[in-house]
Formats: C-alpha cells, structure tokens, sequence
C-alpha cells in the first residue's frame, strides 16, 4: 500500500513519488532552514501519516529525504513550524 495516497503499491505509488517537489533553501534569522519537500501533496500525506497514524515507512521516507541536507558541521536539527 502507497504510504501517502494508499494505492495499491510498495513504499510509494509512481504519481505520489512524482508529486515529491525538492523544497527551497530558506532562513529564519540567521539560522539555515532546509526541508527535504514542499509541504503539498505527497509530502504533506507522508507527514500526516506519521503525525496521526504512526506509519512508521512515513517516517523513513522522510528521513531518507532529510539526512543529505545535514550540513556536516550541524550542530542541532530543530523542527521548525510552517507558520514562521
């Protein structure tokens, strides 16, 4: 079963992996603000998922997507709402 859309498939199905869009680089202050997706679509299904339901392949989808952005010198990982 898709982990965002619930369509038969593993992982994710080809039209929510396709609706995966690479999110911008960003600040707040002088803080490097970096997320793996833009929070539509797939990507936000994947968060609810997790958030609500627990769907720990949510989880792992995310985090695949998240540990290449980590600067090398990272100091902390600070979840940041959308809201600011």
């Amino acid at each position: 079963m898709c982990l965002a859309c619930g369509r038969f498939a593993a992982g994710l199905c080809p039209e929510c992996v396709g609706g995966l869009r690479p999110a911008p680089e960003g600040a707040f202050g002088d803080l490097l603000v970096r997320s793996a997706f833009v929070h539509d679509t797939s990507a936000r299904a994947l968060v609810r998922r997790l958030k609500y339901e627990g769907v720990e392949g949510a989880a792992v989808v995310l985090a695949e997507a998240m540990v290449p952005l980590l600067p090398a010198n990272s100091e902390a990982l600070v979840p940041v709402p959308r809201s600011l």
